[in-house]
């Protein structure tokens, strides 16, 4: 695979992964750090306001346990959080609708 070969492949793993968020099949904390870390992947310009937002999403709440790292906590730790997450998801979505569009628009193939 050449390397314009492998940035097309993750243009479209982040727009499927931004269409997931948006279809509710992705949680949108859990989302943003997948979009976050294919920021140096999908040849975007540094400092993208769509890609910043993901990162933005990430570093805001990469204490919280999203996906399979919830197997790891009790569940009396994650019930003591879900309040805070349910926060956390709710502020996520109001800022990244926009840019999980933008990305689905700009990064598909």
């Amino acid at each position: 695979m050449n390397h314009g070969d492998y940035v097309s492949s993750q243009r479209r793993k982040a727009a499927a992964t931004a269409g997931k968020v948006l279809a509710s099949e992705l949680d949108i904390i859990e989302g943003s750090r997948l979009l976050s870390s294919l920021r140096s992947e999908v040849d975007v310009p540094d400092g993208d306001p769509d890609v910043e937002t993901f990162v933005s999403i990430d570093s805001e709440t990469d204490s919280l346990p999203v996906g399979e790292v919830r197997g790891s906590w009790s569940q009396s730790a994650l019930d003591s959080l879900e309040p805070q997450l349910g926060k956390a998801r709710s502020w996520a979505v109001a800022i990244a609708e926009e840019a999980l569009r933008n990305v689905v628009s700009r990064l598909s193939v």
